[in-house]
């Protein structure tokens, strides 16, 4: 058993367990769009394979771009092992190669249920940050709201409003955990064509 990095040779592997157990831990950026653009060479995607008899059975994958890197940490893609096994984690954990220095801080998401798996992963130095929920109105129409006089709720104009949008994001959240760095107008511009994003 021995953990290696990624390359082109292991990626359709490497993608097929992701597909496999996406689900398991945190989805969040491992939809099918985030497969098709996953380049193992970029360096903004190092990611470790743990392989027993040529086959994967654990993979460790970071995100080292964009708004990650301006907060100065890295989001976990995916770290997840078939066997469950304490050690297997520790093993992927310990092939990580020295992240670029500025790198304070790195981050991934648990669904509360996996009290086991959290537990394992504090035992490996993880803390706690704090917890994100998610709305689900299943079946229900969309409620009628009332603002009051003389404000309106409009689509955000793609070329026009992404100015006006960071500005507003920017101030509102600037305390809230997790979104300290200032989004920039280049990312708002690439939310809004984000196929996962709500029209309208």
């Amino acid at each position: 058993m021995n953990v290696i990095s990624l390359t082109d040779i292991d990626l359709e592997d490497f993608k097929a367990y992701c597909r496999k157990y996406r689900y398991e831990h945190d989805d969040s950026y491992l939809y099918e769009e985030d497969m098709e653009d996953f380049e193992p060479h970029s360096g903004k995607h190092p990611t470790y394979l743990l392989i027993k008899d040529e086959k994967i059975i654990g993979v460790l994958s970071l995100m080292l771009d964009g708004y990650f890197v301006a907060n100065k940490k890295t989001r976990i893609r995916m770290f997840h092992c078939e066997t469950g096994n304490r050690l297997h984690y520790q093993m992927l954990l310990d092939a990580l190669e020295p992240l670029p220095e500025h790198i304070e801080t790195m981050e991934m998401f648990l669904p509360d249920k996996l009290v086991d798996v959290q537990a394992m992963v504090e035992s490996m130095g993880f803390n706690y940050y704090r917890t994100s929920f998610v709305m689900v109105r299943k079946n229900q129409p969309a409620p009628v709201v009332d603002f009051p006089q003389g404000y309106t709720l409009e689509s955000l104009l793609p070329g026009v409003d992404e100015t006006a949008y960071a500005h507003i994001r920017n101030t509102a959240f600037k305390t809230l955990k997790g979104s300290e760095a200032p989004m920039s107008i280049e990312l708002v511009r690439k939310l809004t064509l984000d196929p996962n994003i709500l029209k309208n």
